[in-house]
């Protein structure tokens, strides 16, 4: 039973993590062109 609810926090951390990073790259991307633009001709 323990194993179990550990394995499931373990799943939980990881789910969480590459969220986050997913999030992390969704804004970049689309951000990323417009920081650029601005960077250039700003």
């Amino acid at each position: 039973m323990k194993l179990l609810s550990l394995s499931c926090l373990v799943i939980l951390v990881l789910n969480s993590i590459s969220y986050s990073l997913f999030m992390f790259y969704a804004v970049l991307g689309m951000c990323g062109p417009l920081l650029l633009f601005f960077y250039k001709f700003g």
